[in-house]
């Protein structure tokens, strides 16, 4: 079946605003104190708009995969300070991210 009206309207607000590429620009390695809740929030951002098929092919052309699966493998410690949940918040929902996309 066509998109609703509602899909084809988020679409073109999606490419208007270039928001695939600012959210996995937010999937970057950053220093700020919240980054792992900020990266978590774009993957979960990604993984959800990635139900689209178009989007999915977006996402699978690019190299956001083998990116997070780098930073991923890098952040991997065990810790338990509220940074640290964040951080395997932003492990959690990569992961799936990563799944989807490869």
């Amino acid at each position: 079946s066509p998109p609703s009206a509602a899909c084809r309207r988020i679409w073109a607000l999606l490419q208007e605003c270039d928001a695939i590429k600012v959210l996995s620009s937010l999937t970057k390695k950053s220093e700020h104190s919240c980054a792992d809740a900020i990266r978590a929030l774009a993957c979960r951002s990604l993984l959800g708009l990635s139900n689209d098929g178009r989007i999915l092919q977006i996402l699978q052309e690019t190299q956001l995969a083998l990116a997070l699966a780098e930073l991923v493998k890098k952040e991997q410690r065990v810790r338990t300070t509220v940074r640290d949940v964040q951080a395997a918040a932003f492990r959690l929902v990569a992961t799936r991210l990563i799944s989807r996309v490869t």
